[in-house]
């Protein structure tokens, strides 16, 4: 097990220095409306009643039964990487098991945007494209909480390539990567969405306040690093298919009638290194790129190790 842990802490890029900055794209606490103001034209109203009040911004009522969030909408279609933080509080919460804060991002329309629904028996990560959804029986995540209690919640949520980084009351609660989930392509830009969901019966009602976007930028430092770290991955990837290849391949491999423990444990180690490099691209893609590792004529050295070992059960 020692060796299976060495190989693939060599191929599997970790986290590493990070370089990119954060730009303010949007910011509202709701101090500089009257009472009763709906918040135009910063927030456009599309479902529900919304009023700005001495808390925040109220809403009520809003949502339909699908599972997109819909209310008050505010920002930019154009918006991809940025992270949105807020603060909410549940006043009223309807009849429905579903009813609850919900809150949409890399919003086109309620067909195509990320929803993170607060529901009853906790959080719930949902997305629409390209006409289709998910639903109470695929979720992209979900995550068991309770925030129906009066009482003020944080949220900050992070869309960054296909990553959805999720904190709830400053903990991490969901880390996706979302290679075409559901087999839905990955929302990739659009406006945040606030909703107060209400199917029937009932009333719901949720202030939000101190939303701010912020748009994540990735330096010319960080491009570059990324660069350097596909170059490297690339080169890792082509010795391991050759190996595999001269193995007669993993399927071949982890075929093979034998009940020998050393040659089941190489046909194992190289099925994990396949996962290795399947979880180190969607890595890459989201710039969680590493600063050191081992030379490519080191990893050559270790991945012929492995083929020697191969060879004598082939």
């Amino acid at each position: 097990m020692k060796k299976i842990a060495i190989i693939l802490g060599m191929i599997l890029l970790a986290a590493g220095t990070a370089f990119a900055a954060e730009k303010l794209l949007f910011s509202d606490n709701f101090k500089n409306y009257k009472t009763g103001a709906d918040a135009s034209p910063a927030w456009d109203i599309m479902n529900g009643n919304w009023e700005v009040t001495e808390e925040g911004f109220e809403g009520k009522n809003s949502g339909t039964g699908g599972f997109s969030a819909v209310g008050a909408a505010a920002g930019d279609e154009a918006w991809q990487d940025y992270i949105l933080k807020l603060k909410f509080k549940v006043l009223e919460v309807g009849g429905d098991w579903r009813d609850g804060p919900w809150i949409g991002f890399r919003f086109l329309d309620q067909g195509t945007n990320y929803t993170l629904g607060f529901y009853a028996s906790g959080a719930y990560l949902h997305k629409a494209n390209e006409g289709a959804s998910t639903g109470d029986n695929n979720p992209l995540a979900q995550y068991g909480c309770a925030v129906m209690d009066g009482k003020w919640h944080s949220l900050e949520i992070k869309a960054e390539s296909n990553r959805i980084a999720i904190k709830i009351d400053g903990k991490g609660v969901i880390d996706i990567l979302d290679d075409n989930l559901a087999d839905i392509p990955a929302p990739k830009a659009g406006r945040i969405m606030l909703s107060a969901r209400r199917f029937n019966p009932g009333t719901t009602a949720v202030v939000f306040s101190n939303v701010e976007v912020f748009g994540i930028v990735h330096t010319a430092d960080e491009q570059t690093l990324r660069a350097k770290t596909e170059e490297k991955l690339k080169i890792q990837k082509a010795l391991w298919e050759a190996l595999t290849k001269k193995a007669g391949g993993i399927a071949s491999v982890a075929g093979e009638a034998s009940e020998d423990p050393v040659f089941i444990y190489l046909a194992n180690w190289l099925k994990r290194i396949e996962a290795s490099f399947k979880e180190a691209e969607q890595k890459v893609k989201v710039f969680e790129v590493e600063t050191a590792g081992k030379t490519a004529d080191e990893i050559e050295a270790d991945l012929k190790t492995i083929g020697q070992r191969m060879a004598v059960f082939k």
